[in-house]
């Protein structure tokens, strides 16, 4: 053994401070998402619909960016010598923005934002059919996807349930179906 090696048994050294948690602290529960509400999405559902609306948001860009490459200006671009001011050209992108952020927060009544959302996009195409027909057309199939989607999302919505669910009387010495034969 090494003479610079002072050996004590493990009861001689020094314990480790006693550390204290607050009962609160003890007796809490882990983080517990809260349950759904009535009028927001299932997850699924609001996966579609974000999807669904940075799907028009890019299309909406591309549309932006044909119209640019092109030289047929939108009215809510205009052309490029005389461009409209920021607020307007960036007015169709508003919608998808906004709804995508509420389907990320889990917002309630999104379907319903999204039938907006999507007749507001219809309304900003129609401004364009008579100018860039083909652009307008964008513009609008794009709007008549996001509102066949808003649509159908109202199948993902939550719905409160009845106190007393109705009852449905069943004679039970009938099979089910037994009117419908043909003897």
């Amino acid at each position: 053994m090494d003479e610079d090696v002072i050996e004590a048994p493990l009861s001689a050294l020094p314990q480790p401070p006693h550390l204290e948690v607050a009962s609160s602290d003890a007796e809490r529960a882990p983080w517990v998402p809260p349950p759904p509400q009535r009028g927001q999405l299932t997850m699924g559902w609001r996966s579609v619909t974000v999807a669904t609306w940075l799907g028009v948001l890019a299309g909406i860009i591309g549309i932006w960016s044909a119209s640019r490459s092109i030289g047929l200006a939108t009215w809510w671009l205009g052309p490029e010598s005389q461009p409209q001011p920021l607020p307007i050209s960036l007015l169709p992108l508003l919608a998808p923005v906004a709804i995508s952020s509420a389907a990320f927060r889990n917002a309630k009544w999104l379907p319903l934002f999204g039938i907006g959302g999507a007749l507001i996009t219809a309304a900003i195409g129609l401004g364009d059919i008579n100018r860039v027909p083909g652009l307008a057309a964008g513009q609008l199939a794009l709007a008549g996807g996001a509102l066949l989607v808003s649509i159908a999302s109202f199948a993902g919505m939550y719905r409160s349930i009845a106190a007393h669910p109705p009852e449905i009387p069943i004679a039970a010495h009938e099979p089910l179906g037994s009117d419908t034969l043909i003897e």
